[in-house]
């Protein structure tokens, strides 16, 4: 595997670790923001909705290698991998 701009394979994975674990914090961070009430005690559940959705596909991307599209394979992949309800897995794979 060609490791540039990193130095070493070890660094690579330093820099994977600290990616991945600053994406989660964003990730928690956005979805604390969308499920706190506003002065009107509304939430923004269809903005955390998509933002669930959106991580769910970039680590699914994560899981097979690759961040190209389709990725709907591949989400489909890491669901029947990953969750138990296999009910899940039944996704849509028309194209629009």
């Amino acid at each position: 595997m060609s490791t540039n701009p990193f130095s070493s394979d070890r660094q690579l994975l330093e820099y994977a670790r600290w990616f991945l674990r600053d994406r989660v914090h964003a990730f928690r961070k956005d979805l604390a923001v969308c499920m706190t009430a506003d002065s009107k005690g509304e939430h923004a559940y269809f903005p955390a909705l998509i933002t669930c959705i959106a991580f769910a596909d970039f680590l699914s991307g994560l899981y097979v290698g690759k961040l190209d599209y389709p990725r709907l394979p591949d989400l489909r992949v890491c669901m029947s991998k990953f969750f138990r309800n296999k009910k899940i897995t039944r996704i849509s794979t028309s194209s629009t």
